[in-house]
């Protein structure tokens, strides 16, 4: 089995302890999961199974959207539910154009502080760690993409909100310096994962679901807008060995599609639409979390048979031959 299965991680819980269920059920095989979400958010969670664990890294690059409860007169340290209150105060009598108005500065390319509450790493250890440890600790800011911000309905403290946005962005964040731009303070209250790129939260299986196999999805998905060949059958010995191929063993079926990065939604698909898809739609292509460790994905190849399945990741050397980097294939 090799592809991706779609979780709905509930809340309260940590991403690893999710995948409990699935790895009870899909022992022996190999598992890897992208996208961590904090304990107190919910929604969709990729789980790469078998071969898909060596092509996680590209799915991290997809936009991400979500929707959150925006609370309004409070501060927390943490910038959400679970933290301390550090203060509160009266909330504006807003409308729903004002909120909007207050919202402009955060779309676009913007620079967000993270919050010191996060996973990000400060020489080996996360920086929450040494602020629960009495550090201080000072984040800088980070370049992020927000595409856009849709308040769906709310009023008072409470407004409810849709947002796309590139990877490393901080929902929290964004709620937090938005309660600032206001003058009442705000926190994320509830946060959700609708998508990531392709992969919608409304396909996620459940933990009753035993036929995990029906609802793999395939490992294309992950390298959408990719160039992809076709290799040649005399081709195929040579890349089990790692060997370069050049422009004689493979023909050139899709030159890539790197531009758009909010795909479009998938959310009414069934598990077995997927089995066919070759979507056109990829991410930007570096990190906003790391901006100095860039992933170039246009650098990246996809190598198929004749049958469409992917067999290696590869990228072209300057004398045009494909060099393997990931072999997804059996080398024996």
């Amino acid at each position: 089995m090799n592809g991706f299965l779609l979780l709905d991680k509930p809340s309260g819980v940590t991403s690893q302890h999710s995948l409990y269920p699935y790895k009870r059920k899909l022992k022996g095989l190999k598992m890897g999961y992208a996208g961590t979400l904090d304990p107190l958010a919910s929604g969709l969670l990729l789980l790469g199974v078998g071969k898909a664990t060596r092509v996680l890294e590209f799915i991290e690059h997809f936009p991400k959207c979500y929707e959150f409860v925006l609370r309004l007169g409070i501060e927390t340290d943490t910038y959400d539910s679970d933290g301390e209150v550090l203060q509160s105060a009266p909330v504006p009598d807003l409308s729903k154009s004002q909120l909007e108005h207050y919202l402009l500065p955060f779309i676009g390319d913007i620079s967000q502080k993270p919050p010191v509450y996060s996973a990000i790493k400060i020489k080996g250890k996360r920086a929450c760690d040494r602020v629960r440890r009495g550090e201080d600790v000072e984040l800088a800011e980070r370049p992020i993409h927000v595409e856009s911000i849709e308040v769906l309905e709310g009023q008072g403290e409470r407004w409810n909100l849709r947002m796309h946005c590139s990877r490393g962005t901080y929902v929290r964040s964004i709620a937090h310096d938005l309660g600032k731009q206001i003058g009442c303070g705000a926190i994320a209250e509830s946060i959700r994962r609708i998508s990531i790129g392709p992969f919608h939260v409304n396909n996620a299986i459940s933990e009753a679901d035993d036929n995990l196999s029906a609802y793999i999805q395939p490992l294309m998905l992950a390298l959408d807008g990719l160039p992809v060949h076709r290799l040649k059958s005399e081709a195929m010995v040579k890349l089990k060995h790692g060997a370069a191929l050049g422009p004689e063993y493979f023909t050139t079926i899709h030159t890539g599609s790197l531009s758009t990065a909010f795909p479009s939604d998938t959310s009414s698909k069934s598990p077995s639409d997927f089995s066919s898809d070759v979507p056109s739609n990829v991410d930007a292509i570096h990190s906003h979390e790391n901006p100095e460790a860039l992933f170039n994905l246009k650098a990246w190849h996809v190598l198929q048979d004749e049958n469409g399945q992917v067999l290696a990741l590869a990228q072209r050397d300057a004398l045009g031959q494909m060099q393997p980097k990931r072999v997804l294939i059996d080398t024996e």
